[in-house]
């Protein structure tokens, strides 16, 4: 896959992400406002704001973490560790193998 379309497949997801939010919650995302964690998934890299997040884990596989989100799961390459020194106060890691989200918490 070339650079350029690449680049058009990114800004194709930006400005449909931004349409689904505007339709959905009747405003835009603002992303300077809005924390997001970045994950690479393979090829992609996937923006989740942290307020969709409920908990992160290890994963059965060596250097993997599974994200838990409201709407999905993502697994990826990570160490928990690493990923809780770039999150804020809201996250806590109640045990070796999890983080937590505080806001999530019912």
């Amino acid at each position: 896959m070339t650079t350029k379309r690449k680049n058009y497949e990114s800004a194709y997801l930006i400005k449909f992400w931004w349409l689904y939010c505007l339709i959905i919650t009747k405003r835009p995302i603002d992303y300077e406002t809005k924390k997001f964690f970045y994950a690479k998934c393979g090829q992609r890299v996937m923006h989740i704001p942290y307020e969709d997040i409920i908990f992160f884990e290890t994963a059965p596989i060596p250097h993997k973490v599974i994200l838990h989100t409201t709407n999905r799961r993502i697994e990826f390459y990570g160490l928990i560790g690493q990923i809780l020194s770039e999150l804020d106060d809201r996250f806590y890691q109640c045990h070796k193998s999890y983080i937590i989200n505080r806001d999530q918490i019912t």
